[in-house]
């Protein structure tokens, strides 16, 4: 019972990850969510209002000496939100709406109790508190995401960039700070304001930090790693690992300046779980500073078609019929359109889209000055498509136009952002995902051994399974389909060794370099970049192959979660659309894992 308690996320346990106003004050995390910080201790049950969650306990008090908290989650099912919350505290006349954690939340107060509740993505949080720390009980509410991922680079405050599922929120706590929770990763950013970095004492700063935690009692076998981070200025960065109530756990911690700002970034997690440490360490390998303005947007989906990405305002329907779908939202200086073609008869291959949409951007620009067009591969989640860039300025204003043109065997994807900005269309672009759906049509549903992890590969091929490198990879299983004339498709599953992490984009093109001298072939990469997944994270290569002055076409994408490694890879001789747009859906059957 105590494990399916622990597996249903009763109560995670009460943990201290900091200093608290009061040595009575806990931070305790309910069904693995909500994280409260509340005087007293910690109880299932106690709470007359809640109503029960399917027979599972979804209730929880605090008792303190001078206030009392409760909290809840339940299924409004079309309920009023406030109308719920008024029944729980009456009279209170004074409502306000907030954002918790990205989350939209309503709270009121009555005399010194005050209420909260906040709905996800999955259920409806209640705080209740009553008694002198209410007020602060209630500010203290964090919730951890349960919306659909997207695993992309972010530019997040401060003008940095890291791939992260999703964007951080401004703590209600603090003034120029931000917070980001998922899956038992907890993650704070602070920004001091412009030119206050020149009075920021870094070296003082992680000193202190590290003392904060070799000093602690609740901390016991605390080690400490040191260096600097070369990605800001004065960079300076802290890697402690400690255990806390018997947990291993690791805490790391970044201090810099980046223009004039002074910037600390932290994150801590539990480090018995490798799937939280190779996200740590992917975090260290993809910081980097950005221009780009921050979008905290939301996902968009066009119905019925497979393809979603994040936009900063709700897209609006502006055609939504069978055979054609147009989408569109406008937002300071950027206009964003979708549109979802029928494509059975295959009148718009990727190139022919290209070529459409450079002359629509030419036709717009036609008054306007330095006007440049370029189109390259890209891929999204294992399908091949063009991605057009146009420049150009109206008098000193800059203007670009980016197009990202996807033409599978049934519909023909369009994406077309227009702003004053590339970093905003670079991240709408980078958040783009793709389901085709229809593999049972593609041959056999293939599992890989002692994984999960399923793609859709042609009938009768065999797996081989090897021992791997002993240093990176434990295991590496092969399945691989050769179409004379037509191309090569394979999906490869690598197992990495314990602890061990992967740097994707150097794995990515040393591979594909590497399979081009195994080959004897002259090698070309076009394009690459990070691609957007919701269990996992992605990244591509676009590449050419040329022996014999025989040139093939290959695109590549790997997909790790985990410990675990899939690389699909498909290399095109022919320019058959029919064949063609079948090996796209073989290489996007891997999002059935998502």
């Amino acid at each position: 019972m105590q494990n399916y308690l622990r597996a249903a996320g009763i109560i995670i346990s009460a943990c201290i990850f900091g200093s608290f106003a009061t040595a009575q004050e806990i931070k305790t995390i309910f069904a693995s969510q909500c994280h409260v910080t509340a005087p007293g201790q910690t109880a299932a049950g106690g709470v007359e209002w809640a109503q029960t969650s399917m027979g599972l306990p979804s209730a929880w008090s605090y008792s303190g000496a001078d206030t009392r908290t409760e909290v809840a989650y339940e299924f409004l099912s079309g309920k009023d939100a406030k109308s719920r919350l008024g029944e729980i505290l009456p009279g209170v006349s004074n409502w306000s709406t907030l954002s918790v954690s990205g989350f939209s939340g309503i709270a009121g107060t009555n005399g010194t109790s005050a209420i909260l509740g906040v709905q996800t993505a999955t259920r409806f949080w209640i705080v209740l508190s009553k008694g002198a720390d209410a007020l602060n009980v209630i500010n203290s509410v964090e919730l951890e995401r349960d919306q659909k991922a997207h695993w992309m680079p972010r530019t997040i405050p401060g003008g940095l960039q890291c791939v992260l599922p999703y964007g951080f929120a401004p703590s209600r706590r603090q003034s120029d700070a931000y917070e980001l929770k998922f899956g038992g990763f907890e993650m704070n950013l602070n920004v001091q304001p412009p030119n206050a970095g020149s009075k920021f004492d870094i070296k003082k700063t992680v000193n202190d930090k590290v003392d904060s935690y070799k000093k602690n009692e609740a901390y016991k076998d605390v080690k400490v790693k040191r260096d600097r981070f070369r990605e800001i200025s004065n960079g300076e960065y802290a890697i402690i690992d400690f255990t806390e109530g018997g947990r291993k756990k690791q805490y790391v911690y970044l201090a810099g300046e980046h223009q004039g700002r002074g910037i600390q970034f932290s994150w801590v997690y539990d480090r018995s779980k490798p799937e939280l440490k190779m996200i740590s360490d992917r975090l260290l390998l993809t910081f980097k500073t950005s221009n780009a303005a921050v979008m905290n947007g939301a996902s968009f989906t066009v119905p019925g078609s497979g393809l979603s990405f994040e936009t900063p305002k709700p897209m609006e329907a502006v055609k939504n019929e069978a055979d054609f779908q147009e989408w569109s939202c406008f937002t300071g200086g950027t206009i964003i359109t979708t549109r979802v073609l029928d494509n059975t008869s295959r009148i718009v291959d990727n190139p022919q889209g290209a070529q459409f949409f450079v002359a629509a951007a030419q036709s717009q620009a036609k008054d306007a000055k330095d006007f440049k067009s370029e189109v390259k591969p890209y891929v999204v989640n294992g399908v091949h498509g063009q991605l057009v860039k146009c420049t150009w300025k109206n008098g000193s204003t800059p203007n670009v136009r980016y197009g990202l043109l996807v033409s599978t065997l049934e519909k023909m994807y369009v994406l077309d952002i227009m702003s004053f900005e590339n970093g905003l269309a670079e991240q709408v672009l980078g958040s783009v995902q793709l389901v085709l759906g229809n593999t049972d049509k593609l041959g056999t549903i293939r599992t890989f051994v002692g994984s999960q992890l399923k793609v859709a590969m042609m009938d009768g091929v065999e797996s081989i399974t090897e021992p791997g490198d002993g240093k990176d990879y434990k295991s590496v299983e092969i399945m691989q389909y050769v179409g004379p004339g037509e191309g090569v498709l394979s999906s490869n599953l690598m197992v990495t060794m314990p602890e061990r992490s992967i740097d994707q984009s150097k794995m990515m093109k040393n591979q594909v370099e590497e399979v081009g001298q195994a080959a004897k072939a002259k090698t070309k990469i076009l394009n690459e970049g990070w691609g957007s997944d919701s269990k996992g994270t992605g990244y591509w290569v676009a590449y050419e192959y040329e022996i014999n002055g025989v040139k093939m076409e290959g695109y590549s994408y790997s997909y790790v979660r985990g410990s675990e490694v899939l690389i699909q890879t498909a290399l095109y001789i022919t320019k058959d659309q029919n064949a063609r747009g079948a090996l796209q859906m073989f290489m996007n059957s891997y999002k059935l894992n998502d």
